[in-house]
């Protein structure tokens, strides 16, 4: 996540160098054939650059249409979890079993919050973040589930006996949502609430479900493998064929200008023929970067605004608080809790402002 108003020119260029660099090969190549080799063969019509590249255009729009299509329907997973963590949050302060109770339900839902943020930031073979352009920038952050065990993060907030029953779950976050469902069954039964609070809260747990799933699919269905690869195919094609198509035109210039540039129009293909493949390199590789909302990528878009601690964390601490008769309710909410994180990231100071603290 870009903590700064916009990415630079710089950042961005470093960013794609590699690719770049590769532009500026391939343009290079073609022009010093034709003009000191002699090889004017190479030249190919303009007609065939110009009706790849209108394909290529398309395919890669298409792409950019589905990432964003995926990353909006992130969003909107985590907006619905936060949401329901705030309704939970507060039918938890209002228990009627007592504040004991309502603090075991909020602190078993920090535990889902925190299985399900390991389960999505748990590294896939299609996913970019382990390419060489995007592990450069690990040294700017930290990502806390690759450095602490989720035993560990679980231990903060469910007791021994049921972190042991957890240990040899195969899908950690459905057993605590099943748990959590269990748990409220039992106060019903035992007459501490009624059917109608009974009937929100399980409500509740249902929507849990309901995300978790919408989530785990974005996580686990990546962009079909066969529109990647034929992405990968027109867009590099396009690229290597671009400045043979435009040899003859800029050769057909020395006879509109004089002076120096006069027979040394053709050169002016490397330039132009590199702009143009960088750019569409970057647009395709900028697709794929953010087609999975829970990577370490530098383009990663926001899910939530930025804040000096982790936003899971400001949940647990809002949720604490609210079923504590120390805090008046009108006063436990503020905007500083307003988010919720998925990545739990800390930023670290970097000077290209370069932070991922959660997107």
């Amino acid at each position: 996540m870009h903590l700064g108003k916009s990415y630079t020119v710089a950042e961005f260029t470093f960013w794609s160098r590699r690719q770049l660099y590769a532009s500026l090969a391939c343009g290079s190549l073609p022009v010093v054939l034709y003009q000191f080799f002699g090889l004017k063969w190479l030249s190919i019509p303009v007609s065939v650059v110009v009706l790849l590249g209108t394909a290529t255009s398309f395919i890669v729009g298409f792409r950019n249409v589905q990432t964003y299509s995926r990353a909006l329907e992130a969003q909107q997973i985590w907006t619905e979890i936060l949401n329901g963590s705030r309704c939970l949050g507060m039918m938890s302060r209002d228990f009627p079993a007592g504040q004991a109770a309502g603090r075991d339900l909020v602190l078993r839902h920090c535990a889902w919050l925190t299985a399900l943020r390991y389960q999505l930031r748990t590294p896939r073979i299609w996913e970019s973040a382990g390419k060489a352009s995007n592990v450069e920038y690990r040294k700017y952050y930290r990502v806390p589930e690759w450095e602490t065990p989720l035993h560990e993060a679980l231990a903060r907030y469910l007791p021994q006996a049921e972190l042991d029953s957890l240990a040899h779950a195969e899908s950690k976050t459905s057993r605590l949502l099943g748990t959590q469902s269990a748990t409220i069954r039992r106060f019903l039964d035992a007459g501490e609430i009624g059917n109608a609070f009974y009937l929100e809260l399980v409500g509740s747990i249902r929507g849990f479900f309901a995300q978790q799933g919408r989530a785990e699919r974005i996580k686990d269905y990546p962009y079909p493998r066969q529109y990647a690869v034929i992405n990968k195919l027109f867009v590099r094609t396009f690229c290597l064929l671009l400045p043979f198509g435009i040899l003859t035109e800029f050769e057909k210039l020395n006879a509109s200008v004089s002076g120096v540039m006069h027979g040394n129009m053709i050169w002016l293909v490397i330039p132009f023929s590199t702009m143009i493949s960088w750019m569409t390199s970057r647009w395709s590789k900028w697709a794929k970067a953010r087609r999975t909302r829970s990577k370490e990528t530098p383009m990663m878009c926001p899910w939530h605004r930025s804040a000096g601690r982790s936003n899971t964390n400001s949940w647990t601490c809002w949720a604490r608080s609210a079923i504590s008769p120390r805090r008046r309710p009108s006063t436990v909410l503020s905007s500083d809790h307003s988010s919720l994180s998925l990545s739990h990231l800390r930023p670290f100071r970097s000077p290209n402002k370069m932070s991922l603290q959660g997107c």
